[in-house]
């Protein structure tokens, strides 16, 4: 049991415990049920990759993690802290990477980049947040305003939005969209990283070979159930791609 299961989730995980712990998770929107009875776990320093097709839920999951969105039942801790009461410490511990990339098209890079570093409390000087615009390949464009950017730089820029206050938590939502191969590469590398300096990652994505190379584990979520998890040692893509037919074609 996570700290404050019960007592309103006041103490940050242990190095025992998941970093995130979904347990028998729902959310309606009316008759349709987007979750139902959802259960997994993610540790510190590993990656789970989520798939399954549109309308799926696993947006939605993501929005509950992040809290954008509530439970209609179960729970859901994210670093020990309830969803449903601690939203402010959960945002704080989490990087977010969703189908919005949250950045300003009347803003350069940097000016971006420098918002929401003092929005988190986190250094915003300029040789720092350098290192993050040369980390994803975009320091030649430090001064070009977003607007002009392309979907791929975008998404680059976004990865390092997300990384500006050193979460505990990632978070990407079909990250993968709109990255040039270059870029694709890139962030599998980045997901790597943040997994051996401990960090837990939750990804989900349609995109079978990337999810296959960066996780530690594998889940797909069809029609709001969990309908298969596993680990990702010793699967192949086309063994996946069967589990994956499978899984998609249970009744709901």
């Amino acid at each position: 049991m996570a700290p404050g299961h019960g007592t309103g989730g006041s103490q940050t995980a242990s190095p025992t415990e998941p970093a995130i712990d979904v347990r028998q998770l729902a959310k309606s929107f009316g008759r349709l049920k987007a979750l139902d009875d959802v259960s997994l776990q993610v540790n510190a320093g590993q990656c789970l990759a989520l798939f399954g097709p549109n309308g799926a839920g696993k947006t939605t999951l993501i929005s509950i993690l992040s809290t954008l969105a509530m439970p209609s039942s179960g729970t859901a801790f994210v670093c020990g802290f309830d969803v449903r009461t601690h939203s402010r410490e959960i945002r704080r511990a989490i990087g977010v990477i969703s189908h919005e990339s949250f950045l300003y098209d009347s803003m350069t890079a940097m000016e971006n980049l420098r918002f929401y570093a003092r929005m988190y409390g986190a250094a915003a000087d300029g040789p720092r947040l350098e290192q993050f615009l040369d980390h994803v390949g975009l320091l030649h464009r430090a001064g070009s305003l977003v607007g002009t950017m392309s979907r791929g730089m975008k998404q680059r820029l976004t990865i390092a939005r997300c990384l500006l206050h050193e979460p505990r938590i990632i978070l990407l939502d079909e990250p993968y969209t709109g990255l040039d191969l270059d870029g694709a590469e890139l962030l599998t590398c980045q997901i790597r990283d943040l997994c051996a300096g401990g960090r837990a990652v939750l990804v989900t994505t349609h995109q079978l070979s990337a999810g296959l190379t960066v996780a530690d584990e594998l889940a797909i979520l069809a029609k709001g159930r969990l309908r298969f998890r596993a680990s990702a040692r010793g699967i192949t893509e086309a063994g996946f791609q069967h589990e994956y037919a499978k899984a998609v074609a249970e009744p709901a």
